[in-house]
């Protein structure tokens, strides 16, 4: 008997830390929650469960078959309503795209289709449990998609001509990306954000993308921990360090558009010019 109460109270214990590690992760992890799906802004993809149950009377493997065909097609189901919650900017999401455009949304269906399915997972009555994973970013990726569509939109606030950009010293040659914090600023995530000065100048948007690298995931990635932002791939080991001033903020109170400051926006003109970090997307953002 105490043998078993003392395996109990192990084993409460464990899940008792799994619980508290999962908090931990979470804190950081920048994953919105969009119906029967998720989306992971921290590494660019989207997941989507499915679910399907063996027909009554249909044991065995031909049960488990249908049973993971029939999650596979409530997967696919289920994809379309969370990609269409992924939002494009402040006051836009995907849905706004695909319920005025049949070409946007059978897109999405073809986009759909080629996700990869991953941790298929059956219970004792041949449920099965299946997760779809999309991307956000890359070749085949959600922004890739709608970039076509986004170019044409409006830049927020309107800006100026742009400027003639400041000749590089050597210093500014060696960063290797750009570091944005936003804490405090409220900013959400989006496919496709924009950075202005406080005049208005764009000084980073669509435009200045190129989607056709091998090596173009999006358009900025983020995350809440500023360590782990400093330390991402995509801007390199040397980064350059910058804190927004302000934040654009649509009718609707939510933000995904920054502003630099004076200061700030000339250290981002130096240190971009002469070189590739707009166009290969070397930047990100750390958000609240």
């Amino acid at each position: 008997m105490r043998k078993k109460k003392i395996l109990i109270q192990s084993a409460l214990t464990c899940s008792l830390l799994l619980i508290l590690a999962a908090g931990v992760l979470s804190s950081t992890a920048v994953v919105e929650q969009v119906g029967a799906g998720e989306i992971d802004w921290e590494t660019g993809v989207i997941r989507v469960m499915g679910y399907g149950a063996a027909p009554r009377g249909v044991p065995g493997a031909v049960g488990r078959l249908l049973a993971q065909r029939a999650a596979k097609a409530d997967a696919y189901r289920n994809a379309l309503e969370v990609i269409e919650g992924v939002r494009v900017r402040s006051e836009t999401l995907v849905e706004n795209y695909t319920v005025v455009s049949d070409e946007i949304r059978l897109s999405m269906q073809g986009f759909i289709k080629g996700g990869r399915f991953e941790r298929v997972s059956f219970d004792m009555e041949n449920t099965c449990e299946i997760m779809l994973v999309l991307p956000l970013g890359g070749e085949k990726g959600l922004s890739s998609l709608l970039f076509n569509t986004v170019q044409q939109l409006p830049t927020t606030p309107t800006a100026p001509p742009v400027e003639i950009l400041p000749r590089p010293t050597e210093i500014t040659r060696r960063y290797t990306g750009i570091v944005i914090d936003t804490r405090g600023l409220d900013v959400k995530p989006a496919l496709y954000p924009q950075v202005f000065d406080v005049d208005g100048y764009l000084l980073y948007g669509p435009a200045m993308v190129s989607v056709d690298r091998d090596d173009f995931s999006t358009m900025v990635a983020y995350s809440r921990s500023l360590e782990k932002g400093l330390a991402m791939p995509r801007v390199g080991g040397n980064p350059l360090l910058l804190k927004a001033a302000d934040a654009v903020r649509g009718n609707g109170g939510e933000a995904t558009d920054i502003v630099l400051g004076r200061e700030a926006a000339a250290l981002f003109r130096q240190a971009v010019a002469g070189n590739d970090l707009l166009a290969k997307a070397a930047v990100v953002f750390i958000i609240d």
